[in-house]
């Protein structure tokens, strides 16, 4: 068919360099669109794959579709709602935008969960609904969510099974294991990329066996030329219906089918050549030879295919390759790479890739023409991001690399014409502070290490050196202390204003059978610290609660709290009018690969603020070494001189019985700094020097008001609510002799002996259904007396559980997207490494700590390690008596804890440790045994 490019090609038409120029030029027309406006609904969605999905079609189409009503949920024709919805998700998906898409899932997720329902799904039902699950695995792809990616692909490949298969499973199949594999890789769990390559591989040679069982077309050296010919020659190629000529492809519903199979394979293709780039980073060597193959192979079927939009993708793919390998490849690999920029930037209707192109002309081509192209397109985002009030539509990475490629190509401009690196500060600063708008729950925290940051570092980094520069400077440590917060305090500060957030109570409750039985005295620790395979119920029941969490989320997004500059001096009142107050806020500036040049703390008292500086190098390695699973006196003194002793010159003029209130960083969440002591002889832990407690943030401290946790009244008709499973190494004896009035005083699990069953209100098992019945009161104090498990979870990290009743646990996500604690001031868990499980690669707090908090908290008690049962329910006891017997005054549960624990330390009864028996009560106590008998620790 093509012997010269003047035979198939327009001879002479330049490559325009208008954005209105299309690579193929096939709007509608007139007649077009009477001719299928005559075609009933399920017609249209069954061509919509090869005749609409391009950006001059796919408007049009919707049009008609919203014509015939295949949107209405009144339909009688499930099957095409379903279809209808799965054309509109690609719609969104090909422009990009996110939030919309989510909406469209959202909108039709009952639709297709009623279709699935139909037990002879088959034929055009069955298609429709393996295309809608894939579109919705597409749309969880790009939000970074792998996991429920890779279910909705598995979805879509098994219903697709009932329909013609062919035509679709290739498309799916290579959806599924590009999702699989980047799930793997997100979870840290690649071992050898060699054989996730050969999957792809595999199955790419599947279809193209079964491609030439069927007797499809496949020239690719002949529209391989040609279309290296139409890239260097700046000419257009034929009309769409020649190309697809060339692949024996008419307009008739066979064709379509066949070209529905062959845009799959060409998008295998592409994924496979993905897989097989080498990558430094990952030390994957790969094969450039095959990947390259691989990439034009699939630019070439896209091409004959006259599908624009995965030839754009093709094209990009294939520049980048040259590119990124140039010294490599060699032969002009970098001047072949502009040309196919030059041209995917000139004549595409798919925008992004425009302006993707311009990113890349800019850093190759550095002038004052890219430049302004790049201020454009950021003036254009920047509207979009304005007028979309920082919602999910808005294209954060476009924007990012667009700054990125404007910063760089700045020193190649004349002086007068560069960007101010204010503006460009300010452009970064927006990008990342949207980006919560755009990934899902499940990736939010590690995208904000990959991608936010590395900005928000960069400009603490910026107002630490200017406080360097005088000390004395409160302006400047105003500003340092306001960064700081936005840094490290993002998603916490986000998730206390979203007020809407409620708490969802089952329906209906059932009845309340039996009575409470009584625990067995037991002298183990209240942790099982088990690290729980993927085999076990735990690690069921977190990544579960994991993924309806982040449906919850999907469909309420939290609310954007702007950055407050002025807190800080909010900060400054609170320390001036509280007499003895000191505040101190950790936080970590410099970060080199991954690692921070330096540790510093910002100390407020009196009104004053001081910056203080740490032993980087020292914290590093401690951080870096294996720590005990209980505290040593060793450990302890290392925590007192690269944490405390810095400090506390500051601090000890205020001591003993003026309030410290620590703010820990990245990395020291689990850190037990309030044990740590001076010397690992004569040890005094810090909870026994000073009256000590804990925050999450300085903004929430002080515009929160959390700081008044410190000291509430209980107020008579409030409950005391208690959960204690059936677990073998717990016995709730914290609960005895605590005298609450019975009508407020909720019981869900076992009693201990000493409490009489009139004392108080049963609330069944201490199950799920049993902590509803407790929240569903006014739990104005909680108490949790059980096991904390640590999981491993399949987002590759490691979380704390509190195991239930009847095989139950309870996850931070529970919390999260469940309940809701109505009028709480004091909540207590009795659970050991409750408080663990908070650092996240965010730099934010996480586990209990933020869900407790988030879910309606007051003063949250916590431990760090494995604790006696029996010294527990002492610490925890005398904590219940002390608020129960303070009712005609507030209680200082600060002032409270310092006081019981001193007093512990001081007595000279020992208690059995995590691993071993100690010494006769007549004994006395070692360090690491006083140690222990400071198990709990409070955040405000």
């Amino acid at each position: 068919m093509f012997s010269t490019p003047r035979e198939t090609f327009l001879p002479n038409v330049r490559l325009a360099a208008s954005p209105d120029s299309y690579m193929f030029e096939d709007p509608f027309t007139i007649h077009d669109l009477i001719r299928l406006a005559k075609l009933a609904p399920r017609e249209l969605i069954a061509r919509f794959d090869q005749d609409f999905d391009s950006v001059l079609r796919r408007y049009p189409f919707i049009g008609l579709l919203e014509a015939n009503a295949a949107f209405s949920a009144g339909a009688r024709d499930l099957a095409v709602i379903v279809g209808a919805y799965w054309c509109r998700i690609v719609q969104w998906d090909r422009e990009h935008e996110l939030f919309r898409s989510l909406e469209a899932v959202t909108d039709s997720q009952g639709h297709a969960n009623a279709l699935r329902e139909v037990t002879s799904v088959g034929g055009f039902e069955a298609y429709v609904l393996a295309r809608w699950h894939d579109a919705s695995g597409r749309i969880q792809f790009r939000c970074g969510d792998m996991v429920s990616a890779r279910l909705a692909f598995e979805l879509a490949c098994d219903t697709a099974q009932a329909a013609e298969p062919w035509r679709c499973l290739p498309d799916m199949r290579s959806n599924w294991l590009r999702a699989n594999f980047d799930e793997r890789e997100q979870a840290g769990e690649h071992r050898n990329l060699v054989n996730e390559a050969r999957k792809f591989t595999a199955l790419l040679a599947a279809v193209e066996t079964e491609a030439k069982e069927r007797g499809l077309a496949l020239r690719y050296e002949q529209l391989g030329e040609h279309l290296d010919d139409t890239m260097a020659q700046d000419q257009l190629p034929a009309p769409r219906q020649v190309l697809r000529a060339t692949l024996g492809l008419q307009d008739d519903d066979e064709s379509r089918r066949r070209g529905e199979f062959l845009r799959g394979l060409a998008n295998i293709y592409h994924k496979t050549s993905i897989v097989w780039e080498p990558n430094s980073a990952r030390n994957w060597k790969g094969d450039l030879d095959r990947a390259l193959k691989l990439a034009r192979a699939s630019a070439t079927l896209a091409y004959g295919l006259g599908d624009e939009y995965c030839l754009a993708q093709a094209l990009r793919h294939r520049a980048a390759l040259y590119l990124r390998h140039a010294d490599t490849i060699g032969d002009d690999a970098e001047a072949r790479a502009q040309r196919w920029f030059e041209v995917l930037h000139n004549c595409w209707s798919w925008r992004r890739g425009r302006w993707i192109a311009a990113q890349s002309l800019a850093r190759l081509s550095p002038s004052l023409a890219t430049a302004e192209r790049l201020r454009d397109i950021l003036a254009e985002l920047e509207t979009r991001r304005r007028e979309r009030g920082e919602e999910s539509g808005f294209d954060v990475d476009l924007y990012r690399y667009t700054v990125a490629a404007l910063r760089s190509i700045q020193p190649a401009l004349p002086e007068a014409d560069r960007t101010s690196t204010q503006e460009l500060h300010v452009s970064e600063l927006a990008a990342a502070a949207s980006i919560r708008r755009v990934v899902k729950v499940a990736t939010y925290r590690a995208r904000v290490a990959q991608v936010i940051n590395p900005v928000y570092l960069a400009e603490l980094d910026r107002a630490r050196d200017r406080a360097c520069l005088d000390i004395s400077d409160v302006e400047a440590l105003e500003e340092l202390l306001a960064r700081v917060e936005e840094v490290m305090a993002r998603d916490l500060l986000d998730t206390l204003v979203d007020v809407s957030r409620s708490g969802a109570q089952p329906d209906q409750l059932p009845p309340i059978e039996g009575q409470a039985q009584n625990a067995k005295r037991t002298d183990e620790t209240r942790s099982s610290l088990v690290r729980s395979g993927p085999d076990s119920a735990a690690y069921i029941a977190v990544n579960q609660a994991r993924q309806d969490f982040e449906t919850v989320a999907l469909q309420r997004p939290v609310t954007f709290i702007a950055h407050d500059a002025e807190f800080s001096s909010a900060l400054r009142c609170l320390t001036a009018i509280q007499p003895g107050l000191s505040v101190v806020r950790y936080f970590p500036t410099g970060w080199v690969d991954g690692h921070p040049r330096h540790i510093n703390a910002l100390l407020a008292q009196r009104g004053r603020l001081v910056l203080v500086e740490f032993d980087t190098d020292a914290i590093r390695a401690l951080l870096n070494a294996p720590s005990p699973p209980c505290p040593s006196p060793t450990y302890a003194a290392a925590l007192w001189r690269l944490f405390i002793a810095p400090i506390w010159v500051h601090v000890e003029a205020q001591a003993p019985r003026h309030p410290l209130v620590l703010i820990p960083a990245p990395g020291m969440f689990s850190l037990p700094l309030h044990v740590a002591t001076p010397d690992a002889e004569q040890v005094a832990p810090l909870c026994t020097r000073i009256e000590l407690s804990f925050s999450v943030s300085a903004t929430a401290l002080v515009t929160h008001w959390r700081y008044l946790l410190r000291t509430q009244p209980r107020d008579p008709r409030g409950d005391l609510c208690a959960l204690a499973p059936e677990q073998v190494g717990v016995y709730p004896g914290e609960l005895e002799n605590v005298e609450w009035p019975r009508e407020s005083f909720h019981l869900a699990g076992f009693k201990p002996v000493r409490l009489q069953a009139d004392h108080f209100q049963y609330c069944g098992d201490g199950d799920q259904i049993g902590l509803h019945r407790l929240l569903a009161t006014q739990a104005e104090l909680f108490v949790f007396a059980g096991h904390g498990v640590s999981v491993s979870t399949n987002a590759g990290g490691v979380e704390i559980v509190l195991k239930l009743a009847n095989d139950e646990f309870l996850t931070q996500y529970d919390l999260a997207t469940s309940l809701r604690m109505r009028r709480n001031k004091w909540a207590v868990l009795g659970a050991c490494v409750s408080g663990l499980g908070g650092d996240t690669a965010s730099g934010e707090v996480s586990g209990f700590i933020r869900s407790f908090i988030a879910a309606g908290a007051g003063a949250l008690a916590v431990s760090l390690w494995p604790v006696a049962d029996a010294l527990m329910a002492e610490v925890v006891g005398q904590l219940l008596r002390g608020i129960a017997a303070c009712s005609d005054k507030p209680f200082d549960i600060v002032r409270s804890l310092y006081e019981i624990q001193n007093a512990m330390v001081e007595s000279s009864r020992s208690w059995q440790s995590h691993s071993r028996e100690v010494a006769d009560d007549d004994d006395p106590l070692t360090g690491a045994e006083r140690l222990l008998k400071c198990p709990l620790l409070v955040y405000l």
